[in-house]
Parts: structure tokens; C-alpha cells; sequence
């Protein structure tokens, strides 16, 4: 009865997240002209295809504009996705102890590399 998942090429979906975040990118070029930018991607709750295609877009267009990308997929153990010892109660967002294990993360893996 139909796909439930329709395909579409990744150039597609390319064309599409630039066009959404085409704001975004602008700003963080331009701030990236004036200051370092350091962009850390949002946890993941889950990884499939899609959503690390639609990351690895964004993140390729972030660092295209001039940011340092820290890809929380790459941070966190075992597949990137938020542990639930990170996760804040409401299900979708890190914890205190989540946002304390990114800024050391950023301190020693990327501020000591500046």
C-alpha cells in the first residue's frame, strides 16, 4: 500500500536544508569574518540515514561558512546517541551533566588546539 518512507536523492534534501538554514549559514559567516565560531550540534536522540545525512549537510555548511563543528555524534560513546544519564527529564534536550561533559569536551579538544 505504498512506501511510508518516500525516497527522495540526497541533492534533494541538500537543496532543502540549505534553503531552511540559509539564514543561519549567512550569520555564522558573517560572525566567522569577525570571531572564532565554535558550533556544537544538537544531542542525538536517535541515528538513522536520514538524520545523519541531514547533519552531515548542515554540519558541512557550518564549516563551509567558517565555524568549528563539534558533531556531538563523534563526542559521545558508543553510536553518538544521548545516553539516558545525559537526557533531561522532558526526553529531547541534555542535562546539566550533558552541557558539563560538552564544555570540557570543547575546552580540551578544541580551545587547546586553538
Amino acid at each position: 500500500e505504498g512506501n511510508p518512507h518516500p525516497v527522495v536523492s540526497s541533492g534533494f534534501v541538500a537543496a532543502t536544508v540549505h534553503a531552511k538554514r540559509a539564514g543561519q549559514i549567512e550569520l555564522v559567516r558573517k560572525l566567522a569574518r569577525r570571531r572564532r565560531v565554535i558550533v556544537v550540534s544538537p544531542p542525538v536522540l536517535k541515528r538513522t540515514p536520514e538524520d545523519d545525512l541531514v547533519r552531515d549537510i548542515i554540519g558541512s555548511a557550518l564549516t563551509g561558512a567558517g565555524a568549528e563543528l563539534v558533531d556531538t555524534r563523534f563526542v559521545l560513546p558508543d553510536d553518538g546517541v544521548l545516553p539516558d544519564a545525559f537526557r533531561h527529564e522532558d526526553g529531547i534536550h541534555g542535562n546539566a551533566e550533558y552541557g558539563e561533559f560538552i564544555l570540557k569536551h570543547v575546552r580540551e579538544n578544541v580551545l587547546a588546539n586553538a
